[in-house]
């Protein structure tokens, strides 16, 4: 449809972050993403204004778009909105909004450094499971070829084991043959 009188003010208001070759296509999708901004800061108001958004209002939030991109720009609102009612502050006009972007774009890196440390500590607990998977399937693997290895040989892979042990655990059965396994890797028998 035809755009109100104010986002009709935006359209023919030179955005100086646009090029002259943009075209009318570029202004209008600016005051289109600028009047979706400002309702969406409406939205969020604990009382909507029953009158429609100002020149004023829809330029700061096409400003807000150019400086900052939509979804940055949305999420400033967004966190505007949260932390307005906690301080007691009723804001009626889109301008309120600028004063949080400070304090939104370092909420939102510090919310993008978390999850950056979520992300890391997954990748992590991914490798330790595929590390720990690898050693579970070598040491099958290692068990399988100490039970076909001769009586003799196998017997050395012991006494070896038993060596490296300390002479307290030595008598762990568990242990030795956990050992014996290892030996049979390191001895390049299994990869």
């Amino acid at each position: 449809g035809t755009p109100s009188p104010a986002a009709a003010e935006v359209l023919t208001t030179p955005a100086p972050a646009l090029p002259p070759e943009a075209g009318d296509a570029a202004h209008a999708s600016l005051a289109r993403h600028a009047l979706e901004l400002v309702s969406h800061f409406r939205q969020g108001l604990a009382a909507l204004p029953q009158r429609p958004p100002s020149a004023k209002e829809l330029q700061q939030a096409a400003t807000l778009l150019r400086e900052q991109g939509e979804e940055r720009a949305r999420a400033i609102v967004t966190y505007a909105l949260q932390q307005a009612p906690q301080t007691g502050f009723q804001m009626q006009h889109f301008g309120a909004v600028l004063g949080y972007q400070d304090a939104a774009l370092a909420e939102r890196a510090r919310q993008a450094q978390r999850e950056q440390r979520h992300q890391e500590a997954r990748q992590r607990e991914a490798a330790e499971r595929h590390r720990a998977e690898q050693e579970r399937q070598q040491q099958e693997r290692a068990a399988a070829v100490l039970a076909r290895l001769p009586d003799a040989q196998r017997d050395a892979y012991r006494h070896r084991a038993l060596a490296r042990l300390p002479a307290r655990v030595r008598d762990m059965e568990g242990l030795v043959e956990m050992d014996m396994r290892w030996l049979v890797v390191e001895d390049g028998l299994v990869c």
